[in-house]
């Protein structure tokens, strides 16, 4: 299944229409969840007693015990993946809420966002000149890498020598300064 991509303006325009015409009373109302005046026994935490204010003047629910808080979208958002849909996200909660509140929302995929493979293909041609000299780039920075090791297989021979007694420390320091 390809992943769904989103409009972000059409998105922030759903959400808004939403947070506006559902009343964060009702939607939590709806799991069930009974509302004490302006407050509810927070879902988020293990809550004994009403914990969390819901207001639909603020458009809000803010929980005093877990910090919990949003929008009617980030509530149903999260209590949905409290019950197991670890996926449900923001856009989901969103579409959900204008089914059930028979809210007329944008389209939120963006289709131009969406590209084929042979699109993706197309997008950017080869520039095969470039392609050659990054290759370049790349064996002249392994053949600094052998040259390099090399050298310093070089170093530990006359190293070897020198820890072995077969040469003096003068003798080391001239070979590996290339002088003798």
């Amino acid at each position: 299944m390809a992943k769904r991509r989103y409009n972000k303006q059409r998105v922030t325009q759903a959400r808004k229409l939403i947070v506006e015409q559902v009343p964060i009373t009702v939607a939590v109302s709806s799991y069930g969840i009974e509302i004490y005046k302006d407050k509810i026994v927070c879902p988020f935490h293990n809550d004994d007693n009403p914990s969390c204010m819901v207001s639909d003047e603020y458009k809000t629910y803010h929980c005093f015990g877990c910090h919990a808080k949003g929008t009617v979208v980030e509530f149903v958002r999260d209590y949905e993946r409290l019950q197991g849909n670890d996926n449900y996200s923001q856009v989901d909660a969103i579409e959900e809420l204008a089914k059930v509140f028979r809210i007329d929302i944008p389209d939120l995929e963006d289709m131009s966002l969406i590209k084929t493979d042979e699109d993706k293909k197309m997008a950017r041609p080869v520039d095969t000149k470039r392609v050659i000299e990054k290759k370049l780039e790349q064996v002249e920075r392994k053949t600094r890498g052998l040259e390099d090791m090399s050298e310093r297989l070089r170093v530990y021979a006359i190293l070897d020598d020198y820890y072995f007694g077969k040469i003096t420390g003068e003798e080391a320091i001239l070979k590996i300064k290339g002088d003798k």
